[in-house]
């Protein structure tokens, strides 16, 4: 039988591309979750947690940071770090040094259905997510939320709205995912590959500030107006066509997005 250090590394080498502070600070909030630090507690020490995770102190702060952003805990001189929520307000950490780290997000977290419905593009959605005006979409609507983490409707609401569109030749997949059944986790591009026999090719993402409009201020729970993040993501099969193209919408402080980048050889 594992003990709770064997389950704490074997979270850390699930995603052990990311870095070590997210990962650890990963671990942290799943051990808050899971109730091992309930609240009012005070984490382990640095120094504790320096030696937990072979770190350096400087990776633990950062670490502490990240869960002060998602109001989990808080920092007083000379008492420590006090765990104030189990949950996060449906805050997501997205760090990325791949396609294959892009695409994982999906799989990390759950979309709770709102709309399945056919959509004809019109010159307004054509120039959001590509392909000419007047093809038809199968459109896949619903709020974004981390497993655990509160859902639609619940105190903080959920991190994103989804729209996934998916190519009208996929249409039979709507009798797969279905509104009222449990929140999806398997990305829809995922499950288009499984029961096509396609395969992502390519993933291209455009990212931009907006200021949330009203219709989804309201299912984000956020005041309209208040900033946020866009993000429409086209996943491609290998012979360039659509298989899925997401629109994303974050508001502001649920919602992080960390990128590593990395020089080619230059010559």
């Amino acid at each position: 039988m594992k003990n709770d250090n064997q389950n704490l590394s074997d979270d850390l080498r699930l995603s052990g591309n990311q870095p070590r502070y997210l990962r650890i600070a990963q671990a942290l909030v799943a051990d808050i979750a899971d109730g091992r630090y309930p609240i009012g507690s005070l984490l382990p020490t640095e120094a504790e947690l320096c030696a937990q995770y072979g770190v350096s102190r400087s990776t633990i702060r950062e670490a502490i940071r990240r869960m002060q952003q998602l109001g989990l805990v808080s920092r007083a001189q000379g008492i420590g770090t006090r765990v104030e929520a189990r949950y996060s307000k449906s805050s997501y950490i997205m760090s990325t040094q791949s396609v294959d780290q892009v695409m994982q997000y999906a799989s990390e977290t759950q979309l709770h259905l709102h709309t399945v419905e056919d959509v004809i593009a019109d010159d307004d959605l054509s120039r959001l997510i590509g392909g000419e005006t007047g093809r038809r979409w199968i459109l896949f609507a619903g709020a974004r939320s981390v497993p655990g983490d509160p859902g639609p409707g619940d105190p903080g609401g959920p991190f994103c709205w989804t729209n996934a569109y998916i190519a009208a030749r996929y249409a039979d997949l709507r009798g797969q995912v279905k509104l009222g059944d449990a929140p999806i986790t398997t990305p829809i591009y995922q499950q288009l590959c499984d029961r096509f026999g396609e395969q992502v090719g390519e993933v291209r993402q455009t990212v931009k500030a907006v200021a949330i409009s009203e219709l989804y201020a309201q299912r984000l729970q956020v005041e309209p107006g208040s900033p946020g993040l866009h993000i429409v993501r086209q996943y491609l099969n290998l012979a360039s066509e659509f298989l899925e193209v997401s629109v994303n919408i974050y508001p502001a402080g649920r919602f992080e997005y960390s990128m590593r980048l990395r020089l080619g050889t230059v010559g």
